[in-house]
C-alpha cells in the first residue's frame, strides 16, 4: 500500500516554487488578452456597467475606480473584487424559495443548485477573489449572470446548465489547487524519499491544463454575455467548451478527482448541517415569541370567507354553471393580468356579490393566492366597523407568508399598542412596510389577492376612503405583487374615495351592467336547484313547479339574486309551498322602488304574522314585532334569544313567537344561546324605510329604536354593574388572569353588549340629555363600574372612544338643562385618557390607583370616595411646601399631619390634635405657621419651629375644604366643603370675617379681598373693617380666575364667557374688557412690572396683553389641548405655561417664542417659578428647568415589613396592591410605620399610608 503524507515543510527548493499557482490566473488572463485585448476590454466594461449601484459602492470605495490602469488593468481587477463581494452580499440576502399558504415556491432547480452552492462556499469564493485579482473575472461574470437567468423572460436551460457548471468547476478546481499546487506550504512525499520525478511531472502537466482550462472559462462567459446582449433568441455552443474541459479533467487519475470531490462535499455538508441545526433551534424560539406577540393584536372573529359559526349554515357560494364570465374575468385579473392593482365590483344590494366574493376567495385559496379576506358584516361584532381590520389583515398575511412573520413580529414589539392606534399606522407598520421588506428580498415573483366583501358595511364612513387610498400603496410593491378585490354598494363614501384615487390603480365592474340575459341564466339554474330540494322534501313530484313558474319567478328577482334566496327559503319553510307560491304571483306591492319585487316579498312575509279577525291579539304582535325585530335590525352585535329576552325584559316566549314566522328573513338558530341574524341587509333597508314598507304597522323608527335600546342598556347596567363585578377580591388581579368561563358567569352577553354600546345606541337615538336624567343618574352611580367591567370584557380602550363620544354628543346638543353633566362628563374624559392602561391591566385598579392618584378636583373622584379601599389610610394630593423648600407637610387619615425633611426624605415630625382626618394644609409666608384644615370641621395653626398647637379656630359646620395665609401674614383664610369663607386672625385666632364664594384672592398689600360668588359676581371687601366695598357686574358666565396686579392698581377677572375684564380694586369701576380666545378662560396673571397680562384658556392657547393699552401683544400656540395655569419668572422675562396635554412649556416674553418643553407624565393645574428661577414647584411637585439634571430610577428598597415597590407595582407579602403611574414610580422607597415615602425624580416626595392588617390577600 502506499501511503501519501502532507506535512508543513519549512524550506523548499526553488524547481518546487515555480509550480505555485500565484500566476495561473494572470497567466491564463494574458493569453486571452493577447489573442483580443478589445474584447476584454469590452467584457470587463460591460460587468463594472452592469449595476449601477454597485458601480457607484465602487466609486465611493476606490475613488480612482474611474480610470482604466494602461498596463495590467489593475484597478480594474480592484473593482472586479469588489462587484463580486456586492455581489456575493446580494444573493446572501436573497431568498430561493418563500412558503405560501403551506407550499414552497421556488426558483428553477439549475437556478437553485447554483444559488446554494455559491452560499456554501461564499467566503471560500471571497478569499479567492482577494488573493488572485483576476480570479475575480470569472467570478464576476458568473454573479453578474445569475440576475439574468432568474427573469423569467430570459431563463434559458442550456445557459444555467452552462452556468452551473462553470460556478462547480470554479470552487474544485480552486480546492485542486490548494491540495496538490501549493509546494511552499505542502510537499507529498513517500517516506525516506524526496519528491518523485513522476508527481513533478503531474503538477507540470496539470498547471498547464489549469491556465487552459481558466482561458476557456472566461471565453465561454464572454460566449454568454454576447448572446444576451442580443435581442433574439440563442443556443449556446455549450458542447465544444464541454468537451474541451472535460478532457482537461481526464489528464489526472481517478484518485486526484476523488480527493476534489471528497473536499466539495465535506465542505457543503459541514454548511448544511450546522446552517439546519441553527435554523431548526432559532425556528422554534421564533415561533414561540411570533404566536405571543400576533396574540396581542385585536383578531375580527369570522371574517375570514371559510370561517363561520358552526351552529350555523356555511355561507353561500356560485352554483356551477352561474356567473362564469364575471368569475373568470376577477379570476384573470387576480392572477396578474394587466396593471390595475384594484377591482372594484359594485352593485345594489341583493346582487350576490358577497357570493361572488365567497367563491372568488376559496379559488384563489385553493391555488395558494389568496392573501386575506375580511367579509364586512352590519350588526356583527368586529365585521361592523374597521377597528381591527387591518390588524386581522395582518395575521392572516403571516399565515399565508410565513416568512413575514418577523417583520410583523418586529413592527409589535417596538409598537406594543399598535392594536390601538390608527388606521395609517396599523397598515404602515403591520403590513406595508413587512411587505416591502419581504419584497427586497425576494428572488422570484408571486402573487397574493386581497378579498374585501361589504366595505360599504363598515360603519366608520370617514375611515372608508382612507382605507382605499392606503390599500393603493401596494403599487409600491415590485415582486410581490398584491391584487384587492372589493365588493360594496356603491355609497357615497366609497364612491367618493375611489375618486380620490388614481383611475389608473382600479378596475370598475357594475353588476347592473351584465346583460340581463346572463343575470336571469343564472337566476333560473340558483331557483332549479333549490326549488328540486324542496319538491324532493315536501314530495311534491317532479313537475312542480314547472319551467312557466321558474320563469315567472326569474322575472320578479330581476337583477336581485336575493329575491330568489329569499323566496326559496319562504317556500322551503312553508307547509303549503304550493299555495305560498300561487300567492307570490298574486301580491302587488304599493312601492315605487327598484326593489318593487322584493319588498313585495317580504311584506308577503310580514303579512304571515297577522290573524284575520284578531284586531287586538295583532296590535300585541305588531307591537312585539317593532319591539323585537326593531331591536334585532339595529343592533350593533348580534345576540341569542336568552340575551335578547333578558336585554328588553321580554319573555321567551312571546321572542319565539314572534320570530318564527320570520325565518325564511332571519336566521334564527334552534340552540336559544346562539345568535339571531338577518339573512341579508336588505331586509333592515326595506324596514327603515317608509317608501318601501307601506305598511306603518312594521315600519321601524330607527331613532325610536336607538333611544329604547339605549334605555333598555342603561336599565340593564344599573340592575348589575356593582364593585368587583368577577367576586376577584384580589384587588391587583390582573385582568389576563381571569378565565374566560368566570367572566361568562358573571357578565353575561347581554350584559357585555348594554356595556358596550349603550353610547353608541344613545347617540343615535332622539333622546334629550339633562342634568340628573336617566344618562347622568347612572354615570353618577356606576361609572367606575362600567369601567371595570369594560376591563372584564377586554373592551377599555372601545370605552375611552365611549366617552369621547359622549363628550362629542353634548357638544352637539343645544344649550340646555345638562351643565353639570356636561362638567360630569368632561371630567371622565380626563379620568379614563389618564388611567386607562392600569384599568385595562387590572380591573379593580379603578378603585385604588385610578381613584387615589385623581386630582383632589377631580368630579369623578369625589363621587365614588366611598369607593375607594379603606386600607389606603391616605393619598398624596393634600401636601404643602414650605417657603424656604426644606420642609414638606403631609396630611393623613390618621387625623394627624407629618413634616418631612426634604433632604433626606425622614420624617421630621408628626403633628396632633385633630378629631377627624386633615385634608388641606399650607405654610405662612415666613415659613414659622402651618395652617390646617379637617373633617372635624376646624382649622389648627401649628408653631413649625416647636411643633406646638398655635391655636383652633372653630366655626365651620362642614369640613374644611383649603387654607392659606395673606400675603402678609394678617389673616388665615379658611373655606369648607359649603363654601363659606372665613378669615381669622392667626395671632389671636379671632374670627375677622365671614364670607360666601368658592375663591377668593387677597391685594399685594393684604387690605382688599376679591370673592367670587356662584351668580356671577365679584366682591370686594376691606378687611380693615369688614366692609364690603363694591359687587362687580359685567360678566355673562361663570367667573373662573382673579388677579390682582403686583402694585394692586388693578384687579382682572377671567370668565367662562370667553372675556377678561379689568376692574378698579379701590372703586369697583370697570377698567376696560379683553376679548379674543374662543373658549373659556381658566386664569389670568400680571407680569411682575405689571405691563403684561397672560391669559390661559380651553381653547389651548395663552395669551399677552398689554396692560395699559388693552391690545393683545402676542399669543403662544403649541399646547395641545387646554391650558390650566401660567405664571411669570419674577424678572418677568418668561412665562411658564401648564396643560392637560401634560406639558409645561416656557416661552420668551418678548420673543413670543417657546424656549422649553417639559413632558410632565401627568396634569398640572397650579405652578409657580421659585425665587431663583431654578425650577417650577407645582401641585405635581418640583420642575427642574434643566432636564439634564432628571436622574434614572435608583435600586429599589425592600423593608422587613414586606411593602415595597416592585417596578410599577406597591407589592405587600409579594401581592401587587396599587398600581403606580410613570410620575409616581420611585427613586427612593423608605418605609416607616406603615407609611410608603415615594422620592420622584422632579424632586417631589408622595406619601402613602397603608393598614396593612387591612389589605385583601391570597
Amino acid at each position: 500500500m502506499r501511503l501519501w503524507i502532507f506535512f508543513i515543510c519549512p524550506a523548499v527548493s526553488s524547481s518546487a516554487e515555480d509550480l505555485g499557482p500565484e500566476s495561473l490566473w494572470d497567466e491564463a488572463y494574458s493569453a486571452l488578452r493577447k489573442k483580443d485585448s478589445k474584447l476584454i476590454d469590452a467584457y470587463e466594461r460591460a460587468l463594472l456597467a452592469s449595476n449601477d449601484e454597485h458601480q457607484q459602492d465602487v466609486k465611493r470605495t476606490l475613488p480612482n475606480a474611474g480610470q482604466i490602469s494602461s498596463v495590467g488593468g489593475i484597478d480594474r481587477a480592484a473593482q472586479l473584487q469588489k462587484l463580486v463581494d456586492c455581489k456575493l452580499q446580494d444573493i446572501n440576502n436573497s431568498r430561493i424559495k418563500i412558503t405560501v399558504s403551506g407550499k414552497e415556491v421556488v426558483v428553477k432547480d439549475q437556478v437553485r443548485k447554483i444559488v446554494t452552492a455559491i452560499l456554501s462556499a461564499k467566503d471560500f469564493i471571497g478569499s479567492v477573489v482577494s488573493s488572485e485579482p483576476h480570479a475575480a473575472l470569472a467570478w464576476a461574470g458568473v454573479l453578474i449572470a445569475l440576475p439574468v437567468l432568474l427573469n423569467p423572460v430570459t431563463q434559458d436551460d442550456d445557459a444555467m446548465k452552462g452556468l452551473a457548471y462553470i460556478s462547480d468547476l470554479l470552487v474544485r478546481w480552486k480546492v485542486t489547487e490548494d491540495t496538490y499546487l501549493k509546494p511552499q506550504t505542502i510537499v507529498a512525499s513517500i517516506p525516506g524519499q524526496s519528491t518523485s520525478q513522476p508527481l513533478r511531472d503531474l503538477r507540470t502537466s496539470f498547471r498547464a491544463k489549469t491556465i487552459e482550462l481558466y482561458s476557456q472559462i472566461l471565453k465561454y462567459q464572454i460566449q454568454l454575455a454576447q448572446q444576451y446582449s442580443r435581442s433574439g433568441m440563442f443556443r449556446l455552443l455549450r458542447d465544444f467548451i464541454e468537451n474541451r474541459i472535460t478532457k482537461d479533467l481526464s489528464a489526472f487519475n481517478s484518485n486526484t478527482l476523488k480527493v476534489v470531490r471528497d473536499k466539495v462535499i465535506e465542505l457543503q455538508g459541514r454548511a448544511e448541517k450546522s446552517l439546519a441545526l441553527l435554523m431548526e433551534t432559532k425556528a422554534d424560539v421564533e415561533n414561540i415569541s411570533h404566536t405571543q406577540l400576533l396574540g396581542k393584536l385585536p383578531r375580527a372573529e369570522y371574517a375570514a370567507f371559510n370561517t363561520f359559526k358552526k351552529n350555523e349554515p356555511p355561507p353561500p357560494e356560485c352554483l356551477d354553471g352561474t356567473r362564469v364570465d364575471i368569475l373568470n374575468q376577477i379570476q384573470d385579473w387576480g392572477e396578474g393580468r394587466g396593471s390595475k392593482c384594484i377591482f372594484w365590483l359594485k352593485g345594489m344590494a341583493g346582487t350576490g356579490k358577497s357570493t361572488i366574493a365567497r367563491t372568488i376567495s376559496h379559488r384563489f385559496h385553493e391555488k395558494g393566492r389568496l392573501g386575506t379576506s375580511f367579509f364586512f358584516s352590519k350588526g356583527k361584532k368586529d365585521l361592523g366597523d374597521a377597528t381591527a381590520f387591518f390588524t386581522t389583515l395582518a395575521v392572516q398575511l403571516t399565515e399565508v407568508l410565513p416568512d413575514l412573520k418577523r417583520h410583523v413580529c418586529d413592527a409589535i414589539a417596538k409598537r406594543g399598542d399598535i392594536g390601538q392606534q390608527s388606521l395609517l399606522n396599523q397598515w404602515k407598520y403591520l403590513i406595508l412596510q413587512p411587505l416591502l421588506a419581504l419584497d427586497k428580498g425576494l428572488l422570484l415573483p408571486i402573487v397574493l389577492v386581497f378579498v374585501i366583501d361589504a366595505l360599504d358595511e363598515c360603519e366608520s364612513d370617514y375611515d372608508l376612503p382612507m382605507i382605499l387610498r392606503l390599500l393603493t400603496e401596494v403599487k409600491d410593491l415590485k415582486i410581490i405583487r398584491i391584487r384587492v378585490f372589493i365588493t360594496s354598494r356603491p355609497e357615497t363614501p366609497i364612491r367618493l374615495g375611489f375618486r380620490e384615487i388614481p383611475e389608473i390603480t382600479h378596475h370598475d365592474l357594475m353588476l347592473h351592467s351584465i346583460p340581463q340575459l346572463v343575470i336571469e341564466h343564472d337566476i333560473s339554474v340558483f331557483l332549479r336547484h333549490e326549488l328540486l330540494k324542496i319538491s324532493k322534501k315536501r314530495s311534491l313530484g317532479k313537475d312542480w313547479p314547472g319551467e312557466e313558474d321558474i320563469q315567472k319567478l326569474v322575472q320578479k328577482a330581476g337583477r336581485l339574486f336575493i329575491y330568489a334566496a329569499t323566496a326559496c327559503r319562504f317556500l322551503n319553510k312553508s307547509i303549503y309551498p304550493k299555495k305560498r307560491l300561487s300567492e307570490m304571483f298574486q301580491v302587488n306591492s304599493a312601492s315605487r322602488s327598484s326593489t318593487r319585487e322584493l319588498d313585495e316579498m317580504y311584506m308577503m312575509v310580514l303579512k304571515n304574522l297577522i290573524t284575520k279577525g284578531h284586531d287586538e291579539d295583532n296590535e300585541d304582535v305588531t307591537r312585539l314585532f317593532r319591539e323585537i325585530v326593531g331591536s334585532i335590525i339595529i343592533l350593533f352585535e348580534t345576540l341569542s334569544v336568552v340575551a335578547l329576552t333578558r336585554l328588553l325584559a321580554i319573555s321567551s316566549t312571546e321572542v319565539n313567537e314572534t320570530l318564527e314566522p320570520l325565518r325564511s328573513v332571519l336566521n334564527i338558530p334552534d340552540d336559544e344561546t346562539s345568535p339571531i341574524q338577518l339573512f341579508h341587509l336588505s331586509f333592515r333597508d326595506f324596514l327603515l324605510d317608509t317608501q318601501r314598507c307601506t305598511d306603518s304597522r312594521f315600519w321601524i323608527d330607527e331613532k325610536t329604536a336607538h333611544s329604547k335600546l339605549s334605555m333598555h342598556c342603561l336599565k340593564l347596567m344599573s340592575e348589575h354593574l356593582r364593585r368587583d363585578m368577577c367576586d376577584l377580591r384580589l384587588i391587583g388581579a390582573l385582568a389576563s388572569e381571569v378565565e374566560k368561563s368566570k367572566i361568562e358567569k358573571y357578565i353575561p352577553l347581554d350584559v357585555q353588549y348594554a356595556c358596550s354600546y349603550w353610547v353608541s345606541h344613545l347617540q343615535r337615538s332622539d333622546i334629550v340629555l339633562c342634568d340628573n336624567g336617566q344618562v347622568h343618574r347612572f354615570l353618577n352611580e356606576h361609572f367606575l363600574h362600567w369601567l371595570e367591567t369594560l376591563s372584564h370584557i377586554r373592551k377599555i380602550f372601545e370605552g375611552v372612544l365611549r366617552v369621547i363620544d359622549l363628550s362629542k354628543h353634548l357638544s352637539t346638543l343645544p344649550p340646555g338643562e345638562h351643565t353639570e353633566l356636561r362638567a360630569m362628563i368632561h371630567d371622565a374624559e380626563r379620568f379614563i385618557l389618564n388611567y386607562k392602561s392600569v384599568i385595562n391591566l387590572a380591573p379593580l385598579q379603578v378603585y385604588n390607583s385610578a381613584l387615589i392618584f385623581s386630582p383632589a378636583k377631580s368630579i369623578i373622584k369625589n363621587l365614588f370616595l366611598n369607593e375607594a379601599s379603606t386600607w389606603i389610610k391616605r393619598s398624596s394630593c393634600a401636601v404643602a411646601f414650605s417657603p424656604d423648600g426644606q420642609l414638606l407637610a403631609s396630611v393623613s387619615d390618621d387625623n394627624t399631619i407629618r413634616l418631612w425633611d426634604i433632604n433626606t426624605g425622614a420624617l421630621h415630625s408628626v403633628l396632633e390634635g385633630h378629631s377627624g382626618s386633615a385634608i388641606a394644609v399650607a405654610f405662612s409666608p415666613d415659613g414659622q405657621l402651618l395652617a390646617s384644615g379637617s373633617i372635624d370641621n376646624t382649622v389648627r395653626l401649628w408653631d413649625t419651629n416647636t411643633n406646638a398647637s398655635h391655636g383652633t379656630l372653630e366655626g365651620h359646620t362642614t369640613p374644611i375644604w383649603a387654607v392659606a395665609f395673606s400675603p402678609n401674614k394678617q389673616f388665615a383664610i379658611s373655606r369648607s366643603y359649603n363654601e363659606i369663607i372665613r378669615l381669622w386672625d392667626p395671632t389671636t385666632g379671632a374670627l375677622c370675617g365671614t364670607l360666601k364664594g368658592h375663591l377668593v384672592e387677597f391685594s399685594p398689600d393684604g387690605l382688599i379681598l376679591a370673592s367670587i360668588s356662584s351668580d356671577r359676581t365679584i366682591r370686594l371687601w376691606d378687611l380693615k373693617t369688614e366692609a364690603l366695598i363694591s359687587t362687580l357686574r359685567g360678566h355673562s358666565n361663570s367667573v373662573n380666575a382673579l388677579a390682582f396686579s403686583p402694585d394692586g392698581q388693578l384687579l382682572a377677572s377671567a370668565s367662562s364667557d370667553k372675556t377678561i375684564m379689568f376692574w378698579d380694586p379701590k372703586t369697583g369701576s370697570p377698567r376696560g374688557t379683553l376679548r379674543g380666545h374662543s373658549k373659556s378662560i381658566n386664569t389670568v396673571i400680571f407680569s411682575p412690572n405689571c405691563k403684561l397680562l397672560a391669559s390661559a384658556s380651553d381653547d389651548r392657547t395663552v395669551r399677552l396683553w398689554d396692560v395699559n393699552t388693552g391690545a393683545l401683544s402676542g399669543i403662544l400656540n403649541g399646547h395641545s389641548s387646554q391650558v390650566d395655569a401660567v405664571t411669570f419668572l419674577p424678572d418677568g422675562q418668561l412665562l411658564a405655561s401648564a396643560s392637560f396635554d401634560n406639558t409645561v412649556r416656557l416661552w420668551n416674553t418678548k420673543t413670543k417664542e417657546m424656549i422649553q418643553k417639559l413632558n410632565t407624565k401627568d396634569w398640572i393645574m397650579e405652578l409657580f417659578f421659585a425665587r431663583d428661577g431654578s425650577h417650577l414647584i407645582t401641585n405635581r411637585g418640583i420642575l427642574e428647568l434643566n432636564l439634564s439634571t432628571l436622574c434614572g430610577r435608583q435600586p429599589e428598597l425592600k423593608s422587613s415589613s414586606y411593602l415595597y415597590v416592585d417596578q410599577h407595582w406597591v407589592t405587600y407579602n409579594e401581592e401587587n396592591v396599587l398600581w403606580l403611574p410613570p410620575d409616581y414610580r420611585a427613586n427612593s422607597l423608605p418605609v416607616q410605620d406603615n407609611i410608603l415615602a415615594l422620592g420622584h425624580t422632579s424632586g417631589r416626595m408622595t406619601f402613602l399610608d397603608f393598614n396593612l392588617h387591612s389589605i385583601p390577600l391570597r
